[in-house]
């Protein structure tokens, strides 16, 4: 095993057209060697075919496997870090793509903070055709206290994670750290496995070896694909919510518990009445973390859940389309968020531009 190669582990399902921006974004690395490793959950081999058709650089190695009967996103993601060839790994979401110089950024930092296990960075907020959007990178960063002030080693890697600031992908990580954590099922934490395993890697990290580095290294696409934005899919958040109210932390790590449980308590009441676990929506919607107002939309679709669930789930679908109109049209709400300055905005648009155009001028599949 090279102990300088990377591999990227890519999950991916019945998306070729994204997959193939995915790993296009991995080409524009300058690290070498990198593995690309897809893990492909789709039906058909149409993935498969624009893989094959791309045109790899020097020192890029491919595989694609495909598995057609669905096992799910955790067990996927298991799948490439127990094949990952590599000492470290990048995991990317088929729909996110690596800004250029992401992995030398991160290479960097790990190789100048030694013993470093996990290093990210910041988001960039894109649309679907890979417009930035810099206020709601600003958003999305602040939110997650991706900022200045938190650069460098993480007081608590557990912390780190809670807070949500190990973001859903796009790190760099120690491949049998990844594959000792793992991630859990849907049935256990539902469609936040991705948070979840940020936070049970950040408790497994030894003291001051996770590191965050204050450079945009990922784009973050708000895709309507994506299981996480879908009106249908149950996301299960109250699995989630359990999860995280049942985790022992450590006094640094209190309050970004009880930040995270206030984040998502709104969701969890919702899938908890939802799923009819009327005891647990009681729970939380009587609980200290609860965060939306007690009068209010949200607490009646809550209240019409439980007793009524089709009703319920109707008004709860309406409601998160209507929520999604009034972003479109006005934005989201980033009241207290800082908004960008002139120099910010300007870095995140020259970046996502220079990504875009560096992915332009590559040769497209010839599948």
């Amino acid at each position: 095993m090279n102990p300088n190669a990377i591999t990227i582990c890519i999950p991916t399902m019945n998306r070729p057209a994204l997959l193939e921006e995915a790993v296009r974004s991995c080409f524009l690395q300058n690290h070498r060697p990198l593995e690309i490793l897809i893990g492909d959950n789709s039906p058909d081999d149409a993935s498969e075919r624009v893989t094959a058709g791309l045109a790899l650089p020097e020192g890029v190695t491919l595989r694609h496997e495909r598995e057609s009967v669905r096992k799910g996103q955790s067990a996927n993601v298991n799948w490439l870090f127990r094949n990952a060839a590599s000492p470290r790994l990048v995991l990317l979401h088929d729909d996110d793509l690596l800004l250029p110089q992401a992995i030398d950024l991160m290479v960097q930092d790990w190789q100048g903070h030694p013993p470093s296990i996990c290093v990210f960075g910041k988001q960039i907020v894109v649309d679907a055709g890979g417009r930035a959007n810099a206020g709601q990178t600003i958003a999305l960063n602040c939110s997650y206290q991706r900022t200045a002030r938190q650069a460098g080693s993480q007081r608590s890697g557990l912390e780190a994670g809670l807070a949500q600031r190990i973001p859903n992908n796009g790190f760099l990580v120690c491949t049998e750290l990844a594959r000792s954590v793992g991630y859990r099922t849907e049935s256990e934490v539902g469609h936040a496995v991705d948070a979840d395993f940020a936070i049970r890697l950040g408790a497994a990290a030894p003291a001051g070896t996770v590191r965050f580095i204050d450079r945009f290294v990922s784009a973050y696409r708000l895709s309507d694909v994506s299981i996480l934005r879908s009106d249908t899919v149950r996301q299960g958040h109250h699995l989630f919510y359990e999860a995280v109210l049942a985790m022992q932390v450590s006094a640094e790590a209190i309050e970004a518990k009880a930040a995270l449980l206030r984040r998502i308590s709104g969701g969890a009441v919702l899938d908890a009445a939802d799923a009819g676990q009327r005891g647990q929506a009681w729970r939380i919607l009587t609980s200290r973390f609860y965060a939306p107002a007690i009068i209010g939309p949200h607490t009646f679709v809550v209240a019409l859940s439980m007793i009524h669930p089709a009703l319920g789930g109707e008004a709860r679908t309406l409601m998160r389309k209507a929520l999604r109109i009034g972003r479109r049209a006005y934005g989201r709400d980033t009241a207290g968020v800082p908004q960008p300055s002139g120099s910010e905005a300007g870095e995140i648009l020259r970046l996502a531009e220079e990504l875009s155009r560096l992915l332009r001028s590559q040769p497209v599949s010839q599948a």
